[in-house]
């Protein structure tokens, strides 16, 4: 399915035909994720970061989510969040619990990173 993507992306970049939006990539970073395949749906959040694409709070709360599953979830979510900053993304009460929860359940923030999670501010 991801590959499939790509090439349905890569065809409309070179037919110009529609193609995925936000919400196409946003169920497949749901997917990947929920699936237990992060590092996938950060590699297509990459690809797709060089397309003109505006991207949401849902998007990112999938991805917070997925990385949650990771080794280094901290410095994951800490690169997550400053890219929402980046983007003017506003955290919802939802991102904050995502972000509590990874906090709370995470093995040792401070040995990741050696500091806690930015605020959105």
């Amino acid at each position: 399915v991801f590959s499939d993507l790509v090439a349905v992306s890569n065809e409309k970049e070179q037919y110009g035909t529609i193609g995925p939006d936000l919400i196409t990539y946003s169920t497949l970073i749901k997917g990947l994720c929920n699936s237990g395949n992060t590092v996938k749906a950060l590699e297509l959040y990459e690809q797709m970061k060089k397309k003109p694409m505006e991207f949401d709070e849902v998007f990112f709360n999938s991805l917070l989510k997925g990385v949650s599953q990771l080794p280094d979830c901290i410095i994951r979510a800490e690169q997550l969040t400053q890219e929402m900053r980046k983007f003017h993304i506003n955290f919802s009460i939802y991102t904050y619990s995502i972000l509590i929860c990874l906090l709370y359940t995470s093995p040792s923030p401070r040995d990741q990173r050696g500091s806690r999670m930015p605020s959105s501010a």
